[in-house]
C-alpha cells in the first residue's frame, strides 16, 4: 500500500510538472517561462514546491516584477502569523489566503 501512494504521489507530481501555467510547474520554469506565469501563480508556487524547498527563480521572478515590497517579504520569510496590512498576493506567498489552492480559486 505504501509503495502505491508514493507511486501515486511521483506520478502526479510529474504531470502537474508539465502544465504550463500551473502553480507546481512553476517550480520547474526557466526564468524566460516564469514571465509568462500570473504573480497569482508564482505565489501559490512558492510555497507548494514538493519536496518542500522554496524556489529562488520563483521569488526571483516576483522580485523582478516588484510584485511585493520588501516590508511583505520580511514577513513571508519570518513567518509572521499576523498578516494585517498585507497585500493579497503577499498573504498568498505566505501560504496563508484564502485562495491558496491549485488554480487559485
Amino acid at each position: 500500500m505504501r509503495y502505491i501512494t508514493i507511486a501515486s504521489f511521483v506520478l502526479s507530481t510529474v504531470l502537474l510538472t508539465g502544465c504550463a501555467g500551473s502553480p507546481l510547474g512553476a517550480n520547474f520554469a526557466s526564468p524566460e517561462e516564469l514571465r509568462s506565469i500570473s504573480s497569482e501563480n508564482l505565489c501559490i508556487a512558492y510555497n507548494t514546491h514538493p519536496f518542500m524547498i522554496k524556489s529562488a527563480t520563483v521569488r526571483a521572478e516576483l522580485e523582478r516584477r516588484e510584485a511585493l515590497t520588501d516590508w511583505e517579504w520580511e514577513r513571508i520569510d519570518l513567518k509572521y502569523n499576523q498578516m494585517q496590512g498585507m497585500s493579497e498576493l503577499a498573504i498568498t506567498c505566505a501560504g496563508k489566503g484564502n485562495r491558496y489552492a491549485f488554480g487559485g480559486q
